[in-house]
Order: structure tokens, then sequence, then C-alpha cells
């Protein structure tokens, strides 16, 4: 007997819940033998369940986000702490300063600071993209609530997921299409962040320009300073021997009023500090003793006891000895008198005499027959000047602003350790040391010429600050029958730098006890304070994926939507498996304009026909009106 060939067989696959012809037919062809399997074979296939997956739900279970924003908070926080190390590093050591070094691989970093910034800016920009991946990937679930509240075209689905996704130029299209106060904020935030991502190397640029930022050093200095001889020794016929600080206060007046060098500190002068010294050290607070000089000037006449061709005679109260003048037409000087008020205070008197010149507010003396031979016809101007120095122990602070100076770091000087050979000697010193400045010729009193032709058009603030305005000590042994005029300002001002030249060279002599000077000095280095810069965008980040995340908790409660998913491609095509969207998809794909006609299709997402859930048009999707069951989903229930 002949075997039966078996006939072709052909397979449907069926969707859950669906059966073939012949399946709905068995049930009926076996219901007069077995009651009980017919009632299983009329029952549908159930859908697989799903559980609900909240906003929160779908973060944990989405290890990518949490393990990216982990890496690139770690990159962030790195950069971070680095520059925030780099900014607390001196870039630069002076010699003076104590207890500081630049290692080797902090002058490595400094020299490549460039390739550093680079490097940060790469990491750093990374650190940001990866943070900014958990705002865009939880943005990208708002999707599904945004399309039950109106209609998106395929287009606008493509602009709304790549805005989500971080792209700029959706950004626009997007916002447009964008109804609702939740897609609108979703959007405008991951907008805010795609830029953000952009701005990074901003941050990290400004962060990293070097710019003068104060910087604390230390450094030593010896307090005590004084004077080995008296004033009185070297007011002479030739002119005595000079103590070691006035001879190097010579040089350093010298220097300025020729321009070599320029005075330090000049707000300071009236302080007995080395100020040479301490002007490279920065701002500072210590104790020091400040000078208090009062000048009073008035029209006084000369007594010239003796007058030749080349010089003349003047008698003074200090000395029984006259001094000798020479007849040139410039400014001479000496000291009249003195007088000591006690170990720390005297006033010393200053005779000024030009020569055919004139002293503003002085006594005219002469001319005489000599002078007139010589054709100095303006005679001698003569100005007695008392100049009144009393020393103090007090606080010299070098901030700009006095109200934020800090309590003394040391002690520079102080009236107790200062050595003087008399009871105020170095007063007397300090007031008469513009007569050292000059240079005496055959045992004349010094002379001193100006150095602008005339002084006088010098403002009041310019004067002391400008070393024009400083006479210079003249050297020749003749001279031009010329006249000058000498305002009071310049000679009261040549008082005061002169005395100040020497309170600098006064601390270079008898030193004593050494201490410790806090000083803050602008450096060009990278300031710490702007490394938490950098804080911002990542801090930023955090707030949005707050913010997304209760936002598109909110709306997805608000649709009656129990999963969260993202806009992926699967979900996109398992969602649109609709007879709806088949239709338009086999009615567009015979025509030769398939793409274009469906990027215009206008769909929505919610109940479609059989009450599943899915994307449709307009007419053939409602909205939840309820929240899905966890097995709800296209397939029906």
């Amino acid at each position: 007997m002949a075997s039966k060939q078996p006939e072709d067989s052909t397979y449907e696959l069926l969707r859950y819940g669906e059966t073939s012809g012949v399946s709905r037919c068995l049930p009926s062809m076996l219901s007069d033998y077995d009651e009980p399997l017919s009632k299983v074979f009329r029952q549908q296939v159930p859908a697989p369940e799903e559980p609900e997956q909240g906003i929160r739900s779908f973060i944990w279970h989405s290890p990518s986000i949490t393990i990216v924003f982990g890496i690139g908070t770690a990159f962030a926080v790195g950069c971070v702490v680095f520059t925030q190390w780099l900014g607390t590093q001196k870039f630069v050591c002076p010699d003076w300063a104590l207890d500081c070094s630049v290692s080797e691989f902090l002058a490595d970093v400094v020299a490549h600071l460039g390739q550093v910034q680079g490097i940060i800016t790469a990491v750093y920009s990374a650190s940001v993209a990866m943070m900014a991946y958990a705002t865009f990937q939880v943005a990208e679930t708002t999707l599904w609530p945004a399309l039950t509240m109106r209609t998106f075209s395929l287009g606008d689905m493509d602009h709304y997921l790549a805005l989500t996704r971080g792209s700029l130029a959706a950004s626009p299209r997007a916002l447009w299409q964008a109804r609702g106060l939740g897609p609108v904020a979703v959007l405008l935030i991951a907008t805010v962040i795609a830029i953000l991502q952009l701005t990074s190397s901003i941050f990290v640029g400004h962060v990293y320009s070097v710019t003068n930022v104060t910087t604390t050093y230390f450094s030593n200095h010896s307090d005590g300073g004084g004077m080995g001889l008296s004033f009185d020794g070297f007011q002479m016929n030739p002119p005595g021997m000079l103590p070691g600080a006035a001879g190097d206060a010579v040089s350093i007046y010298t220097s300025w009023a020729n321009g070599l060098s320029s005075e330090p500190m000049p707000e300071q002068r009236n302080f007995i500090i080395d100020r040479a010294n301490l002007s490279a050290v920065g701002a500072f607070s210590a104790h020091a003793i400040e000078k208090h000089t009062t000048i009073s000037c008035s029209a006084t006449p000369i007594n010239i006891t003796s007058e030749y061709a080349d010089m003349f005679t003047v008698q003074v109260n200090m000395s029984a000895t006259d001094l000798w003048i020479r007849q040139q037409p410039l400014l001479s000087l000496w000291v009249d008198r003195w007088k000591n008020l006690s170990d720390a205070r005297a006033v010393t008197t200053m005779m000024f005499a030009a020569i055919n010149g004139t002293i503003e507010g002085g006594h005219r003396n002469g001319p005489s027959e000599v002078m007139l031979e010589l054709g100095y016809t303006e005679g001698v101007s003569s100005l007695a000047c008392d100049i009144d120095v009393e020393l103090k122990d007090s606080v010299v602070c070098t901030l700009k602003d006095p109200s934020k100076c800090p309590p003394p770091s040391m002690t520079l000087s102080k009236l107790e350790s200062l050595g003087q050979p008399c009871s105020g000697c170095i007063p007397v010193w300090l007031a008469a040391a513009v007569e050292v400045y000059g240079v005496s010729i055959y045992g004349t009193q010094p002379m001193f010429y100006p150095t602008v032709a005339n002084p006088g058009v010098l403002a009041p603030t310019q004067l002391g600050n400008l070393s024009a305005a400083l006479p210079v000590a003249w050297t020749s042994v003749s001279t031009a029958p010329t006249s000058y005029t000498w305002p009071q300002d310049i000679l009261r001002n040549f008082i005061e730098v002169g005395s100040g030249a020497l309170a600098i060279t006064i601390m270079r002599h008898f030193p004593n006890e050494s201490g410790i000077l806090e000083s803050r000095l602008p450096m060009l280095r990278i300031d710490a304070r702007r490394s938490w810069l950098l804080l911002v965008p990542p801090a930023l980040i955090l707030l949005s994926v707050v913010l997304v995340a209760a936002l598109s908790g909110v709306m997805h409660s608000e649709a009656n939507l129990p999963n969260v998913h993202r806009g992926t491609t699967s979900e996109i095509v398992l969602n649109s498996q609709t007879e709806d969207i088949k239709s338009v998809v086999s009615e567009a794909r015979r025509t030769s304009t398939t793409r274009a006609t469906l990027s215009r299709l206008r769909v929505r997402y919610g109940v479609v026909a059989g009450g599943g859930a899915g994307l449709a048009r307009r007419g053939g999707v409602s909205a939840f009106d309820k929240r899905l069951s966890s097995t709800a989903g296209f397939y029906g229930s």
C-alpha cells in the first residue's frame, strides 16, 4: 500500500489574542466530544506582563545613565581639584622670600601652562558631555506624553528627539512645534544644556587666565638703626666726617635728583624704614618710627661779613667761625642753629640763599658793589626755615585701603633701639640732611641748581613725586650770570625728600634683632577662587536632570502613562504597528514621494482601535481616560 505523501503546510504568525481560521473552527468541531477542551480553545493567548516603570525605576534600570553620569562627575571633580591646587601654588619665589619654593613638577606645569590648559579643557568638556548625557536620556522619555497632548508630524518627532539628544540645530523647530508647559520646559532645558556643553571651554579659559593675584610672602628684616656722629662736627671748613648713613643717603638722593632712579614708596617717606628693600615685598603692616615734620619759613637777612670776587662769608649762630659761600648765581644753604627739645625732637633752622636769584617770600640782600661788577643785579635772596622734627613709635601700613590693614607682623624700627650719639641728634640730621647732598668746593658751602627751567609750573600734588623738581648739586667752579626763581614748595619738597633718603639709610646701620615680616604682593598666577567656577556647569546639569525627571514624571502622570520609555527606534517601530499607520505606509509606498509623504504624516499617541496603545492619526486615536494596566499596550488586553 503506497504511503500518502504529506501535503505542503503553511504557517501564519499570529499576534497575541488572535486565532487562525482552523483554530476558530476546531473548538466547535470538538464540542460534541469534549466541552472543557472547547472552552480552552475559545480563550485568547494572554499578552506578556510588563511591570509598571516610573521615572525613578527607569533611571534605576538604565545603568548607562548612572555610570556615564558618575564618570563625568569624577572627571569634573578631578579638574576642579587640580585647578584648585594649582591656584594655591606660587609660580614665582623671589630671592628674599622665606619658606617659598617651586617644585620641579610645578615648574614644568607653569612652563607648559598652555598645554596643561588644553588637556584640562578636553577632559572637562568630556566630563560635561557625559553628565549632560543623563539629561538628554531622561528628556527623551517625554516624547510619549507630549504625543498624547497634540499631533506631531514624523518630521516634528525627529526634531523633538534630536533636541533631546543635544542637537542645537533642531531647537528652533522643536520649540516652535511644542505645545504645553511641560514639553516647552523640557526642550528649553535641553537647549540650555546643549549650549552649556559648548561653553565649557570658556569656563576653563577664564579660570586658567593668569592674573595678578595677591600672594602672601614672608621675609627677614632687622630693626634697630642709628647714626654714630653728631651734625655739629660736619658743618665746618673743610667739612667734617660723614656718618655712614649720611654717606649712603648722598648716593640715593643724587640718583633721584638726576633721574637715574625713582623714590620708592613716597607715601611712606615719613617712616624710618628701609623703603628701598621693603618696596619689593609688597603691602605690609609693621611697627616703625614715624617722623612728624613741621616747616615754617620766613624772610631773614644774612650777615655778610666779608666779600670777594669769587666768594663771601656769612655769620652763623651755631659756630664762631664764618662760613664761606661761593659767589655764583645758584642756591646755597647752611644750618644756622638747632635746639634739642627731647631725645626724639629738635628744631633746626636752615638758611637758603639764592645768589642773583629770587626765593619766594625771601629777603633781598644787596646787591653789593662786587655783585654788580659780576653782573649779579638781584643781590642775594635769603629765607630761613625752622624745621621741627619729632620721632614717634607708630605703625606703617602700605595697603591702599587703611581700613583693611592687618595687625603689625613685626617691628621694623622703634625709639628704644634707635642708636644716636646725643639727645636729639637724629632729628637734627633728618632736618639738615639736604646740606650733605651738595659738594663742597674749596671748603665753601654746597650749591644747587634746578633741573627744570620753571619749577613753579608743577602742581602741588606732583611735588615730591617728580625727581625733576629736586635740586641737583653744582660741581663747577664758574657759571654765567643767570638768575633762578625758587618757589617755597620746591624748597620744602627738597627738605622732605632729602630727609626721607636719610631715613632709609639710617636703618642700614646699627642693626638689632631680626624678625619675620608678612607681606602681600601681586603675582601673576591662577586665581584659586576662580576654580570654583568649574562647578557651575556640573551643578546646572545635575539640576537639569532633577528638573527634567520631575517634568517627565508629571507629564506621564497627567497622560495616564504608567511606563516610562525612551524614544528609541525600537519603541517607535513597536508603537507604529497599528492598522491606521500600516494603511498610510502601504498607500505611501505606491507613490514616488514616499519619504516626503511620511515625514508630513501627523500622528498622536493614545488608545487605538481594538483598545491598545499606539500611534495613529487624529481620527484613529483617543486619549487615555485612565492609567493603563501593566499589561496594556498596543496589543490590547
